[in-house]
């Protein structure tokens, strides 16, 4: 199994699925109340319930997708094993959500002075400034302040959003698959990563533009930095064809064809008509069951 499906998942939220998922936010919460990690056992239970379902929302809600699409952009990390995979994206969101965690908690007041050091009468705010040169300097540091919370923040993260991922498995393993009977997108998982999650994979068309490919889906379209041929490599195994030395066509979104003269063209679904070139028309003909056609161009 590959981490784009998770990744497609999380990138993709939308709000409907917040709205659905907000019980199982508030049944995490309920646990980490009982756990009671961060210091926040020192806050009154309601307190502590407010705290964790607006950190778990945005960690779901804002942490992962941002770091899910920024993960999507990269081949490599997208093409991932799930299980190394997910490690890594929680290690990525847990940096900003350590960032977040940290202002929150400095401003409600739940570390104390003794948190920071023996000055309490100046104020966390004013301990942290004042402990900001010694950044660099732990144990007494903010440095090590922040380390310590970055590993409560991973911990809590992988156990949280983990269990929430897994229990979702169902949902997001959808993602890795194209509409019913058509072919998997598991061999063409390094293709769909490089696209915005948006326009979606139910691929129409491929069009080469200088150094570019033009991704046409029927959502949307994007482009590529890519040779039109690594394209079509990496989409082995989902059925299409290269009509032209510049375009590659999903057979399934062939609407009709249209001859005029020798010159043969595919009208796409959605409205585009591809030329055929001559070395690639029998390949073509041969894919879409055309008979009769001259083989001339």
């Amino acid at each position: 199994m590959m981490l784009a499906p998770l990744l497609h998942y999380w990138a993709g939220l939308r709000r409907h699925d917040l709205v659905r998922l907000f019980a199982l936010f508030a049944f995490t919460a309920v646990l980490l109340v009982i756990l009671g990690p961060f210091g926040t056992a020192r806050q009154a239970g309601f307190g502590r319930l407010i705290y964790w379902l607006v950190m778990l929302c945005t960690m779901a809600w804002l942490i992962l997708p941002g770091m899910s699409k920024a993960m999507l952009g990269n081949a490599r990390i997208a093409g991932m094993g799930l299980l190394p995979g997910a490690v890594v994206l929680f290690i990525a969101s847990s940096l900003p959500m350590t960032v977040i965690v940290a202002l929150v908690d400095l401003t409600a007041g739940i570390y104390g002075a003794g948190d920071f050091g023996p000055s309490a009468k100046a104020g966390v705010l004013a301990e942290v400034l004042a402990r900001a040169g010694e950044f660099l300097s732990p144990p007494q540091g903010l440095s090590a302040l922040l380390l310590a919370l970055y590993a409560k923040v991973l911990a809590i993260n992988m156990l949280s959003m983990g269990l929430i991922s897994l229990f979702l498995a169902g949902q997001w393993m959808k993602t890795g698959q194209l509409a019913p009977g058509a072919a998997p997108i598991r061999p063409a998982l390094k293709f769909f990563s490089r696209l915005p999650p948006g326009i979606g994979t139910d691929l129409v068309l491929l069009r080469m533009e200088d150094h570019y490919v033009r991704v046409v889906t029927r959502h949307g379209q994007a482009l590529v930095l890519m040779r039109l041929s690594d394209a079509i490599a990496e989409l082995d195994g989902i059925p299409g064809v290269r009509t032209h030395r510049s375009w590659w066509v999903a057979l399934g979104e062939v609407r009709s064809t249209f001859r005029k003269g020798k010159r043969l063209e595919l009208v796409m679904s959605e409205g585009t008509h591809v030329p055929v070139s001559a070395s690639h028309r029998g390949a073509v003909e041969a894919a879409l069951g055309l008979t009769g056609a001259p083989t001339g161009a």
